[in-house]
């Protein structure tokens, strides 16, 4: 890379990649100022960040954090001059907060708590394509089932990707085969898909000499990655392996901690990659997520000045669902 002026950076390329602009465009390559990390350090970069957004952060607690208009924003102040995100873990304490008017908008209610909405209160909820995905990352270190590529091949033919959508999301859902959804610029097409075949699943972990040993599904509680893993558990389970599903509590803080180990372990990444040992698994499907908003005048101001980035989207890990209120 090549900085041309002040505000321009030429990147040069070793090789073709389409989904660059994609990428440079996410929170995967959020920027820092070196400048100022090298002055305060990580510790001191957490207590008061500088990124390129539109808001700066104004307090921080463990479920609530409060965001102010930046004035010198490079493309002018946003409309909405304050934010405050609010954690709350507990449904119905998000939907009474909703229909109360305390708070504007939830994002990323579940579909059950959606569905259950008082209409005529003015609360609506909205549902639409996003960028979150929700994926099976297998382990296949030494010692574990995944090690055998005939457990995985059995794994990757054995699960049922529309009884997932329907069982998990009520059908609001698009299902994936790549890590990559249908609105990114350059996502390929032709690739070959596994189809479900609980019949060669079989065949596989036969092939695979698995012994019954347990094969643990590690999610967080709360999202829709459980309801998908109790799914996939039983889908497993007809094909004769030994699934359990664990799930973990979500922290209850805001993600401004994952700047730390974003710092912390690009290099790490770096090199992992370099030695090829990053491993990449078929994606299961994309979840599409709600909003639910109590003003529709509200819903207009935003759209016009906000830019929205999609809930759920699967560079960190899912979030508690956030309740807001805005200043205007």
């Amino acid at each position: 890379a090549v900085a041309l002026d002040k505000y321009t950076v030429e990147v040069h390329l070793t090789a073709p990649f389409s989904g660059f602009l994609n990428g440079i465009a996410s929170r995967a390559a959020l920027i820092f100022s070196k400048a100022y990390l090298d002055k305060v350090g990580v510790a001191g970069y957490l207590k008061a960040p500088i990124g390129t957004g539109p808001y700066k952060i104004a307090s921080v607690s463990s479920d609530l954090f409060k965001l102010e208009a930046f004035p010198d924003y490079w493309a002018g102040p946003a409309k909405i001059k304050s934010v405050e995100i609010r954690i709350r873990t507990d449904q119905s304490t998000q939907l009474i907060a909703l229909e109360s008017g305390d708070v504007d908008f939830v994002l990323s209610p579940s579909i059950a708590s959606g569905s259950k909405l008082n209409k005529s209160r003015g609360v609506v909820f909205e549902t639409g394509d996003s960028a979150g995905r929700v994926a099976m990352l297998m382990n296949d270190n030494p010692g574990y089932p995944g090690k055998d590529k005939n457990f995985r091949k059995a794994v990757q033919a054995g699960i049922n990707k529309k009884d997932i959508i329907l069982g998990a999301t009520e059908g609001l859902a698009t299902q994936l085969d790549i890590d990559m959804c249908d609105s990114y610029s350059g996502r390929p097409s032709g690739f070959n898909v596994v189809k479900y075949d609980a019949q060669k699943a079989k065949e596989y972990l036969k092939a695979s000499g698995y012994k019954g040993e347990p094969f643990e599904m590690i999610v967080q509680t709360g999202t829709i990655n459980e309801p998908v893993a109790q799914i996939l558990q039983a889908q497993l389970m007809e094909i004769g392996i030994n699934a359990t599903v664990k799930a973990l509590d979500t922290a209850r803080q805001p993600p401004i901690p994952e700047i730390e180990g974003n710092i912390r372990s690009r290099h790490e990444r770096a090199r992992r990659a370099r030695r090829g040992e990053e491993s990449h698994l078929p994606q299961v499907r994309q979840h599409r997520h709600g909003r639910s908003v109590s003003d529709p005048d509200l819903r207009r101001r935003q759209h016009g000045g906000v830019q929205e980035h999609p809930p759920g989207h699967q560079d960190s890990p899912p979030q508690p669902v956030v309740l807001l209120r805005l200043v205007l």
